[in-house]
């Protein structure tokens, strides 16, 4: 797993950018990804990007610091010179000096240029399967980035632990990454795990909740108790602006999903916009 995490050059937004690190920290805990920490140096084309890169390495070391606790064993700890004592034939005792440390990357980068198209283009280069950035409304950059991006995109807003993570998982298409993302969050959380089933016009409801069955046995034997609710299509859009206020949100949108026609891309700019809280686009 490859997780982008946008962050604001500017000083000013650096709670905002905390609430996005811990988002980014504790998805990484849970699966030892790759994680790069982006700048965008908008104004910067003809210039150096010094003062975007000091901000963006202090960042780094916040996001190192919540990783403390597992000392050694945090995969992003630079290689670092270790005493270890082999035994190279029997009855022979050599102290070695050998590296140790990190097994996972942990990039930082600045971008210069528009803030939307060097976000998708960093997205692409570097094979993220995530992109977490911040969700506010002094910016449509998330709305763009939610829209367009081929992966995933976890658009952070309000409280960073959620007591319910509700997901809307188009129950036929389901991409097994994404089954694997939302097992992820729910159990960083700690959060109860709600499923939310579509029934169509002229589809049987018992068609759904044998779908949605297979779901339930799947997160069951992920030890995540799991709650199921089913929800008919044309009120899906109201059902989400409602429960958008407190829970994380997650919605699959993946190529053949059939919440690419419900929603539409206004229905997602909306989610986006009108949530109180974070909301997580899976592709």
């Amino acid at each position: 797993m490859n997780i982008l995490t946008v962050l604001n050059n500017d000083a000013k937004g650096g709670n905002q950018s905390r609430q996005v690190l811990v988002e980014a920290a504790a998805i990484a805990r849970q699966t030892w990804a790759d994680v790069t920490l982006l700048g965008i140096d908008a104004d910067g084309v003809n210039s150096s990007c010094e003062s975007a890169m000091a901000q963006m390495l202090a960042y780094k070391q916040t996001f190192l610091a919540m990783f403390s606790d597992l000392g050694k064993d945090c995969p992003y700890t630079l290689e670092r010179p270790v005493s270890k004592i082999v035994m190279p034939a029997p009855g022979v005792y050599e102290n070695l000096e050998v590296l140790q440390g990190r097994f996972k990357n942990l990039s930082v980068r600045v971008r210069q240029g528009s803030p939307g198209t060097q976000i998708l283009g960093e997205a692409v280069d570097a094979g993220s399967t995530l992109i977490v950035m911040g969700n506010y409304k002094s910016t449509p950059l998330c709305r763009m980035v939610a829209n367009e991006a081929a992966c995933s995109v976890l658009a952070v807003k309000g409280e960073t632990r959620h007591k319910r993570v509700v997901c809307c998982l188009d129950q036929d298409n389901i991409s097994q990454v994404s089954l694997e993302m939302v097992s992820q969050l729910t159990t960083s959380y700690q959060a109860e795990l709600e499923l939310v089933g579509i029934t169509h016009s002229g589809e049987l409801k018992e068609v759904v909740d044998r779908q949605m069955d297979h779901l339930v046995q799947y997160y069951q034997t992920k030890g995540i108790n799991t709650l199921v609710r089913l929800v008919e299509d044309k009120t899906m859009t109201a059902f989400f602006s409602r429960y958008a206020k407190n829970h994380l949100i997650c919605v699959w949108m993946g190529e053949k999903s059939r919440l690419q026609k419900l929603f539409a891309r206004q229905g997602v700019t909306k989610l986006i916009d009108d949530a109180g809280s974070s909301v997580l686009i899976l592709r």
